[in-house]
């Protein structure tokens, strides 16, 4: 294997860390038709984060709370 097929296998394995932190302010796209989308706190982080598989909880602006998968969240 060259140096070039190297690095590009490299960038494909690269795992992309959460850029997202306690306190937080987020938009949530509900996945069930954006029935209950809407802004919200994120209030923790459970999961590992460094293998992205985080579950982030949030305080909703109307006042729930609901869990989300990162890739939800914008």
């Amino acid at each position: 294997m060259c140096l070039t097929e190297w690095r590009n296998n490299m960038r494909l394995s690269t795992v992309v860390l959460p850029s997202l932190e306690i306190g937080d302010e987020v938009y949530w796209k509900d996945p069930d038709e954006g029935v209950c989308s809407g802004y919200g706190t994120v209030t923790a982080i459970v999961g590992e984060k460094d293998l992205g598989a985080a579950v982030y909880r949030l305080r909703m602006n109307d006042g729930g709370e609901i869990e989300a998968f990162e890739h939800e969240l914008r």
